[in-house]
């Protein structure tokens, strides 16, 4: 399966566009369908790492986590990102 097949089955929508440098990318959901946005002035490894940081968002269903838990979240996206990465699993 291809990344772009496996976003059409999921329903994920992925956007490269122009943003302010502080920002690298953001997901959210609307009309069934989950958008992930990702800034183009990054460099592209940084836009992939955005993209994954995103999916994993999306894959973990953190859009009905309280904003309170946020940091939990954050921290949880990097563990499970650090785990594909030691154990192979993104190339």
């Amino acid at each position: 399966m291809t990344f772009e097949e496996f976003c059409y089955l999921h329903d994920i929508k992925i956007n490269v566009i122009k943003m302010p440098t502080s920002l690298r990318g953001f997901a959210y959901y609307r009309c069934d369908m989950f958008f992930v946005c990702i800034n183009s002035q990054l460099a592209f490894a940084q836009q992939q790492d955005t993209m994954l940081h995103e999916l994993v968002h999306i894959l973990e269903n953190h859009f009905v986590v309280s904003i309170y838990d946020h940091d939990m979240v954050e921290k949880k996206t990097k563990l499970i990102l650090n785990d594909l990465k030691i154990n192979g699993g993104i190339i």
